[in-house]
């Protein structure tokens, strides 16, 4: 379950949130024999047919933040993604040896 991020300070910056069923997952990617690796989002279709969403992505020392429809996950990335422990679950399969 993801669960609450604390207030950085008295004022309450930042707000606590309960999302029950959903988490975020970083998972490495281990082979491209499938229909998500080298392919754009929207393309691969991974919210969709994963119903998972990627948040981020880590290339190497570079972090991709602003992933659009067009960002391409690539081997041997880590993938920052959302979404309920099943759904990640699969996802995880698709990436990995």
């Amino acid at each position: 379950m993801l669960t609450s991020v604390k207030p950085l300070n008295k004022d309450k910056s930042f707000q606590q949130f309960n999302i029950p069923n959903k988490e975020i997952a970083s998972l490495h990617v281990q082979h491209s024999n499938n229909n998500i690796v080298g392919k754009p989002l929207a393309e691969s279709e991974v919210a969709t047919t994963y119903r998972v969403n990627v948040l981020a992505i880590k290339r190497g020392n570079k972090y991709i933040s602003s992933v659009t429809p067009q960002t391409i996950i690539e081997i041997d990335d880590i993938v920052y993604i959302f979404g309920g422990a099943k759904e990640i679950k699969n996802f995880d399969r698709a990436i990995k040896i």
